[in-house]
């Protein structure tokens, strides 16, 4: 299963990706190096999708903002469990090179499972926050919270209910030492 392979052109402000590529939400990455904690989240391996099969436009209409919008086969697949897509919308804002607040939702049907043609699919809603604050030179806090729905989840309801929904919170320190070493601490 590779990760990544997508075609892209830039010009100017835009930019697009076309093919398999990781999911912009989050404020963990599946490179374990790109990361402070050799660790994961629990909001990573639970909340967010890992990667995207489709196509991504990014536009930086300024210095300091940047939108995104996507359609793609859904969470983690390369052939869609259904015949619907999932879409995309994004927005990062960095007034100064020491604070960035970046949201990403995403939103499709979805199969619980991920079973091909099999199973109940209701609609799926994730929207993501990851706010980064350069406090100095060498500290860095970053707060990242997830809220996620997901509907129909079983043939069956439990209690009448059979909507299914999740959130949480990582909150991140990190502090560079020296050019090898630093510490990171993550609390959730």
């Amino acid at each position: 299963d590779v990760t990544q392979a997508f075609l892209q052109y830039a010009t100017g402000p835009v930019t697009i990706i076309a093919g398999k590529f990781v999911t912009s939400a989050g404020a963990e990455v599946i490179n374990t190096t790109a990361n402070t904690n050799y660790s994961r989240s629990i909001l990573f391996g639970y909340a967010i999708p890992f990667t995207h099969t489709g196509f991504r436009v990014s536009y930086a209409a300024t210095d300091a903002l940047t939108l995104v919008g996507g359609v793609n086969q859904g969470w983690d697949a390369i052939k869609d469990t259904n015949s619907a897509k999932t879409g995309e919308l994004g927005v990062t804002f960095a007034p100064t090179k020491n604070f960035t607040l970046s949201a990403m939702l995403h939103s499709g049907k979805e199969r619980v499972g991920g079973l091909v043609n099999i199973g109940p699919e209701g609609s799926r809603n994730l929207i993501d926050v990851v706010a980064t604050f350069n406090a100095t030179d060498k500290l860095t806090l970053i707060l990242n919270y997830d809220y996620a729905t997901q509907d129909n989840t079983t043939t069956v309801a439990v209690n009448g209910a059979s909507k299914a929904k999740w959130d949480g919170w990582a909150g991140y320190i990190n502090y560079q030492i020296n050019d090898d070493w630093r510490v990171s601490l993550r609390g959730e």
